[in-house]
């Protein structure tokens, strides 16, 4: 697979993508060195959700605010292109849950 240079947050897209599952956001907390641990981590996964992952370049340096406004606009621009009826969020649930 070709690496790409990025210099922002963004979603990587397994090689099996189906828009007629639910989206699936995972996030891993790891950076983009990380990206070949992230095909293990979501094996399986494919076969019941659409799943995407974001990746954090290792240059980007944000805050926690401005990653999850990145996470929400990144989720946005996926559903604008297929709306979905449900999204998961399994990490960013059990911090919602944790901290609010």
């Amino acid at each position: 697979m070709p690496s790409k240079i990025h210099s922002h947050p963004y979603f990587l897209t397994p090689e099996l993508s189906n828009s007629n599952y639910p989206l699936f956001v995972f996030l891993p907390g790891m950076d983009e060195t990380g990206k070949e641990l992230m095909y293990i981590q979501t094996a399986g996964l494919e076969a019941a959700f659409d799943v995407r992952c974001f990746v954090i370049p290792p240059d980007v340096l944000t805050s926690w605010d401005e990653m999850t406004e990145k996470v929400a606009t990144l989720t946005k621009i996926e559903l604008e292109k297929v709306p979905q009826s449900h999204v998961y969020y399994p990490l960013i649930l059990l911090l919602h849950n944790v901290l609010f």
